[in-house]
């Protein structure tokens, strides 16, 4: 799925973020939590729109860059939602031959920016690298996901180098698209995350294996293991939240041997989790793909509570891919047929409103009182009025 890049949109984003992270990504800075932010509650394709723009094609992506299939990627002015460039990469690609599925195309994945460039990753396996004004600096294929089913992992910057993880685990060098190192590591769907220990950036990937990103020597291996969604880190503990749930402390510094503990192992209702989680004030937010809703202790792993969210006429399997995004107080669910439930955070279930807009497949991504949401059909600026 190509994902219409939308530069300067959600550039504004990029700009406040890149400063602290250093990067923006997927779930802007991984760990779907918009502290700051006051969206509104409720909306519609015409309530509370400050723009809505038609994409050229759909994507699953979200973000600042966003794609659109099948090797597109588009840029978007903030203020008015026009469309300020879009590339493709299909001279690169040659047609994206690599098989994918109907739900996930070629651009699954969400570019990366370092405020200066953004980096997009196909489904195809080609990795492109734009200015932010849409001036190509380098593409190549670094590599062709083989399992069939569509790639879906985004990628990543840390240590000085670009990440990805199609096959195996592999640190580009951002300036020239050149590989500096690679490493085996299984491929899942979802994102390798990059964090620090210390001074040190590492990657930690779905299957719970622990990388150093500068040169991509191997620190641990199976810490946790996710097949579909993406680790969460979050005070020096990484969650892998799916129908097995798992917490894992991780050492304070490096040394000869990685030290982690494994905190606590859980249980969160349903079965493939597509969606990653949120986690808040001591609370596990996570959702199954039959909309299964789980409340987990952070602390502990307890269920808090569990409840299906029943969205609407597509609920049942496979009707939720978008991640839980918390924006201020409040947390937003949504599923594939447009529906997006919002929900007071806390030990018991406080549903505050239901909105509906056409379907999607990609995580919100919010900005003060904005929420960005990549539908199917158009790119969509809800604002309060």
């Amino acid at each position: 799925m190509n994902r219409l890049a939308v530069v300067a949109l959600f550039f504004v984003v990029a700009a406040h973020s890149v400063a602290a992270a250093e990067s923006v990504g997927w779930r802007t800075d991984g760990d779907g939590r918009y502290l700051d932010a006051a969206p509104p509650i409720h909306w519609s394709p015409d309530q509370n729109v400050a723009w809505k723009t038609a994409m050229p094609s759909w994507s699953n992506a979200s973000l600042l860059f966003v794609c659109s299939e099948p090797d597109r990627v588009l840029a978007i002015d903030r203020n008015n939602g026009k469309i300020v460039w879009q590339q493709s990469v299909a001279d690169v690609a040659q047609g994206d031959t690599v098989k994918t599925h109907d739900a996930n195309g070629y651009t699954s994945t969400t570019p990366v920016t370092d405020g200066q460039r953004v980096f997009t990753l196909f489904g195809s396996g080609v990795v492109v690298a734009h200015t932010i004004k849409g001036q190509r600096l380098w593409a190549r294929v670094v590599e062709r996901p083989q399992h069939g089913w569509g790639h879906s992992a985004s990628p990543a910057l840390g240590g000085g180098r670009l990440i990805v993880h199609i096959t195996d685990l592999i640190g580009l060098d951002p300036t020239t698209g050149a590989e500096v190192w690679r490493a085996p590591s299984a491929e899942k769907f979802g994102s390798p995350v990059v964090t620090k220990i210390g001074d040190t950036d590492i990657v930690i990937t779905p299957s719970g294996d622990v990388f150093r990103a500068k040169d991509g020597k191997q620190l641990a291996s199976e810490i946790g293991k996710l097949e579909y969604a993406t680790p969460v880190v979050q005070d020096g503990v990484v969650y892998f939240i799916e129908k097995k749930a798992t917490a894992v402390q991780l050492p304070k510094m490096l040394g000869e041997k990685f030290d982690s503990k494994t905190l606590w192992v859980g249980r969160a209702e349903g079965s493939r989790h597509y969606a990653s989680s949120v986690i808040h004030d001591g609370l596990i937010y996570a959702l199954s793909r039959e909309e299964k809703f789980t409340i987990l202790d952070a602390a502990t792993g307890a269920v808090v509570h569990q409840q299906d969210l029943n969205l609407g006429e597509r609920s049942g399997s496979n009707s939720a891919y978008a991640s839980i995004a918390l924006a201020g107080d409040k947390l937003f669910i949504g599923a594939e047929n447009g529906t997006t439930v919002v929900l007071q955070p806390g030990r018991t279930y406080k549903e505050i409103a239901r909105n509906k807009i056409e379907g999607f497949r990609s995580s919100p991504v919010f900005e003060g009182e904005r929420m960005y949401l990549r539908a199917f059909d158009y790119l969509y600026c809800f604002e309060k009025k």
